[in-house]
Protein backbone atom coordinates (compact mmCIF):
# COMPACT_ATOMS: atom_id res chain seq x y z
CA UNK A 1 0.00 0.00 0.00
CA UNK A 2 2.95 2.25 0.57
CA UNK A 3 3.75 1.94 -3.07
CA UNK A 4 0.07 3.10 -4.12
CA UNK A 5 0.05 5.88 -1.86
CA UNK A 6 3.53 7.06 -4.02
CA UNK A 7 2.20 6.91 -6.95
CA UNK A 8 1.69 10.60 -8.96
CA UNK A 9 0.15 11.10 -12.34
CA UNK A 10 3.26 10.68 -14.40
CA UNK A 11 3.84 6.75 -12.96
CA UNK A 12 2.75 5.80 -15.79
CA UNK A 13 3.00 2.10 -16.94
CA UNK A 14 2.36 1.62 -13.38
CA UNK A 15 -1.04 3.31 -13.10
CA UNK A 16 -1.97 1.84 -16.73
CA UNK A 17 -1.04 -1.61 -14.64
CA UNK A 18 -2.98 -0.82 -11.58
CA UNK A 19 -6.17 0.07 -13.68
CA UNK A 20 -6.21 -2.36 -15.51
CA UNK A 21 -6.61 -4.58 -12.18
CA UNK A 22 -8.79 -2.54 -10.53
CA UNK A 23 -10.51 -2.65 -13.83
CA UNK A 24 -10.29 -6.84 -13.24
CA UNK A 25 -11.99 -6.20 -10.01
CA UNK A 26 -14.29 -3.85 -10.66
CA UNK A 27 -15.86 -7.08 -13.04
CA UNK A 28 -15.91 -9.43 -10.43
CA UNK A 29 -17.64 -7.54 -7.55
CA UNK A 30 -20.49 -7.50 -10.22
CA UNK A 31 -21.42 -10.72 -8.59
CA UNK A 32 -22.42 -12.17 -5.44
CA UNK A 33 -19.72 -14.42 -5.05
CA UNK A 34 -16.69 -11.65 -6.40
CA UNK A 35 -18.54 -9.44 -3.44
CA UNK A 36 -18.09 -11.62 -1.07
CA UNK A 37 -14.81 -12.47 -1.90
CA UNK A 38 -14.03 -8.79 -1.67
CA UNK A 39 -14.79 -8.56 2.02
CA UNK A 40 -13.36 -12.07 2.52
CA UNK A 41 -9.64 -11.01 1.91
CA UNK A 42 -10.72 -7.22 3.51
CA UNK A 43 -9.92 -5.41 -0.21
CA UNK A 44 -11.31 -1.82 0.68
CA UNK A 45 -8.22 -0.59 2.29
CA UNK A 46 -6.51 -1.41 -1.28
CA UNK A 47 -9.30 0.10 -2.95
CA UNK A 48 -8.67 3.09 -0.28
CA UNK A 49 -4.96 3.42 -1.47
CA UNK A 50 -6.04 4.02 -4.77
CA UNK A 51 -8.44 6.59 -4.39
CA UNK A 52 -6.10 8.91 -1.90
CA UNK A 53 -3.13 8.28 -4.79
CA UNK A 54 -5.54 10.69 -6.42
CA UNK A 55 -4.20 9.42 -10.00
CA UNK A 56 -6.40 10.30 -12.56
CA UNK A 57 -6.40 6.81 -14.12
CA UNK A 58 -7.28 5.02 -10.80
CA UNK A 59 -10.37 7.07 -9.60
CA UNK A 60 -13.13 6.05 -11.95
CA UNK A 61 -12.50 2.26 -11.72
CA UNK A 62 -11.76 2.76 -7.94
CA UNK A 63 -15.04 4.51 -7.38
CA UNK A 64 -16.91 1.73 -9.54
CA UNK A 65 -15.73 -1.09 -7.02
CA UNK A 66 -17.36 0.77 -4.15
CA UNK A 67 -20.62 1.61 -6.51
CA UNK A 68 -20.86 -1.74 -6.91
CA UNK A 69 -19.73 -3.21 -3.56
CA UNK A 70 -22.56 -0.68 -2.49
CA UNK A 71 -25.31 -1.94 -4.39
CA UNK A 72 -28.17 -3.64 -3.01
CA UNK A 73 -26.87 -7.88 -2.50
CA UNK A 74 -26.64 -9.95 0.47
CA UNK A 75 -23.41 -8.27 1.06
CA UNK A 76 -24.56 -4.98 1.70
CA UNK A 77 -24.54 -4.51 5.52
CA UNK A 78 -21.08 -6.07 5.59
CA UNK A 79 -19.54 -3.46 2.97
CA UNK A 80 -21.55 -0.57 4.70
CA UNK A 81 -19.75 -1.79 8.26
CA UNK A 82 -16.33 -1.98 6.77
CA UNK A 83 -16.72 1.41 5.06
CA UNK A 84 -17.90 2.90 8.75
CA UNK A 85 -14.53 3.62 9.53
CA UNK A 86 -12.22 6.73 10.01
CA UNK A 87 -10.05 5.79 7.23
CA UNK A 88 -13.32 5.52 4.68
CA UNK A 89 -14.07 8.77 5.94
CA UNK A 90 -10.82 10.69 5.78
CA UNK A 91 -10.18 9.06 2.08
CA UNK A 92 -13.82 10.41 0.92
CA UNK A 93 -13.41 13.47 2.28
CA UNK A 94 -9.83 13.97 0.39
CA UNK A 95 -11.82 12.18 -2.80
CA UNK A 96 -14.18 15.43 -2.64
CA UNK A 97 -11.74 17.90 -2.00
CA UNK A 98 -10.36 17.32 -5.44
CA UNK A 99 -10.60 19.96 -7.21
CA UNK A 100 -10.68 18.23 -10.62
CA UNK A 101 -13.43 15.97 -9.59
CA UNK A 102 -15.87 15.07 -12.74
CA UNK A 103 -19.28 15.01 -11.81
CA UNK A 104 -20.11 11.29 -13.03
CA UNK A 105 -17.27 9.98 -9.42
CA UNK A 106 -19.22 12.58 -7.45
CA UNK A 107 -22.68 11.49 -8.59
CA UNK A 108 -21.05 7.70 -7.43
CA UNK A 109 -19.41 8.69 -4.19
CA UNK A 110 -22.50 10.76 -2.55
CA UNK A 111 -25.12 7.40 -4.13
CA UNK A 112 -22.26 5.52 -1.07
CA UNK A 113 -22.56 8.33 1.07
CA UNK A 114 -26.18 8.65 1.24
CA UNK A 115 -26.23 4.75 2.11
CA UNK A 116 -23.75 5.59 5.12
CA UNK A 117 -25.77 8.74 6.01
CA UNK A 118 -28.72 6.34 7.07
CA UNK A 119 -26.49 4.88 9.36
CA UNK A 120 -27.33 6.61 12.96
CA UNK A 121 -23.38 5.80 14.32
CA UNK A 122 -21.81 7.65 11.32
CA UNK A 123 -23.08 10.51 11.90
CA UNK A 124 -19.97 10.89 14.31
CA UNK A 125 -17.45 10.26 11.25
CA UNK A 126 -19.14 12.28 9.19
CA UNK A 127 -18.20 15.28 12.30
CA UNK A 128 -14.57 13.44 12.83
CA UNK A 129 -13.77 13.89 8.86
CA UNK A 130 -14.88 17.40 8.70
CA UNK A 131 -17.14 15.45 5.78
CA UNK A 132 -20.54 17.17 6.80
CA UNK A 133 -18.96 20.57 6.87
CA UNK A 134 -18.07 19.61 3.12
CA UNK A 135 -21.09 18.62 2.32
CA UNK A 136 -23.15 21.62 3.65
CA UNK A 137 -20.41 24.08 1.56
CA UNK A 138 -21.11 21.84 -1.46
CA UNK A 139 -25.13 21.33 -0.89
CA UNK A 140 -24.92 25.56 -0.73
CA UNK A 141 -22.29 26.28 -3.58
CA UNK A 142 -23.83 23.44 -5.85
CA UNK A 143 -25.25 23.89 -9.61
CA UNK A 144 -28.63 23.43 -9.01
CA UNK A 145 -29.05 21.92 -13.11
CA UNK A 146 -27.29 19.07 -11.34
CA UNK A 147 -30.22 17.80 -9.71
CA UNK A 148 -28.82 14.41 -8.72
CA UNK A 149 -26.09 15.54 -7.44
CA UNK A 150 -28.40 18.35 -5.55
CA UNK A 151 -30.66 15.54 -4.46
CA UNK A 152 -28.28 13.44 -3.13
CA UNK A 153 -26.04 16.12 -1.10
CA UNK A 154 -29.66 17.05 0.54
CA UNK A 155 -30.06 13.17 1.59
CA UNK A 156 -27.30 13.12 2.79
CA UNK A 157 -27.54 16.00 5.28
CA UNK A 158 -31.42 15.53 6.04
CA UNK A 159 -30.23 12.11 7.50
CA UNK A 160 -27.29 13.96 9.10
CA UNK A 161 -29.97 15.95 11.01
CA UNK A 162 -27.98 18.91 8.78
CA UNK A 163 -31.11 19.94 6.71
CA UNK A 164 -34.78 20.62 7.41
CA UNK A 165 -37.76 19.50 5.43
CA UNK A 166 -38.72 22.25 3.33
Amino acid sequence: MVFVNRLSSSSGPVVDVLAQAVEVLSGAVRTDEGRALFLEYQALPAVLALLRSGSPGLLAPSVDVLLQMSSESRTLSAFLDQCSSEGFFRCASLFLRNPRLEPPLLEKMLMLLQKLSSIRKNKRLFEASSLHLLLQEMHRTCDRSQAFISMNLSSILLNLGMLTRS
